[in-house]
């Protein structure tokens, strides 16, 4: 294995990575917003005097996408800089993410 395969194969698994870790977050933020999503619609059918659960719920799952989003918005961003150097060091005959680009 040449120093060349060695950078290529670590950008890889930098890739390989953060990619697996975008989907993990995003598989969170379904289960979490099902939950606090469903015990919305709890209290929306609870009495009226529950009505400050539901605010707060509301609430809470506005906090919870802005942080998930803010989470994906970093995880993309270190999955196109992993892209970025397997760009530069692929070998000239196997050349699968340069050829994404310009298709």
């Amino acid at each position: 294995m040449s120093r060349d395969d060695g950078a290529l194969a670590h950008a890889w698994a930098y890739f390989e990575l953060h990619a697996t870790q975008r989907i993990t977050i995003f598989n969170y933020f379904v289960v979490f917003s099902c939950i606090l999503a469903t015990g919305l619609a709890a209290a929306i059918q609870a009495p009226p005097r529950l009505s400050s659960v539901g605010v707060a719920l509301g609430i809470l799952l506005a906090l919870l996408s802005y942080l998930f989003w803010q989470l994906d918005r970093r995880t993309a961003f270190l999955v196109k800089h992993a892209e970025d150097a397997i760009k530069q060091q692929e070998p000239a005959g196997a050349q699968l993410i340069n050829d994404e680009v310009d298709k």
